[in-house]
């Protein structure tokens, strides 16, 4: 279960992009000096709903896309506060993402991911 004033953005994020969700996975940047390096969210049972969206809360971060086999194939995105980033359909399997590191000074930032996630077939 999650705690009321997550599970209420969690809807919220349903209702604007019209996909299930029931997890979330939140992360904490505290300065420019945290990152994520760069990977795909394609390792877990999502039965069928394989979106991901993100959440984004306080200062703005430039996100990086690339896709796996085209090495020409690069994107920036800059996430802003309360910005929110849909990563659908193929996306994870086609593309990988990061957060690198920022040379500016930026303060803290808080990343809500949300997933659907099915019981693994066992």
């Amino acid at each position: 279960m999650l705690p009321p004033v997550i599970a209420a953005l969690r809807d919220r994020v349903e209702d604007v992009t019209a996909r299930p969700f029931n997890t979330v996975l939140m992360n904490l940047y505290r300065s420019g000096s945290d990152s994520v390096s760069w990977h795909s969210d394609d390792d877990y049972p999502h039965g069928g709903h394989p979106a991901v969206a993100s959440l984004s809360l306080g200062e703005t971060r430039r996100f990086r896309i690339a896709h796996k086999r085209r090495a020409g194939e690069r994107y920036a995105i800059d996430l802003t506060a309360g910005g929110l980033l849909l990563m659908d359909g193929s996306s994870q399997l086609d593309y990988r993402h990061a957060l690198p590191k920022s040379t500016k000074a930026v303060g803290a930032r808080i990343n809500l991911t949300f997933r659907h996630m099915a019981a693994p077939n066992v």
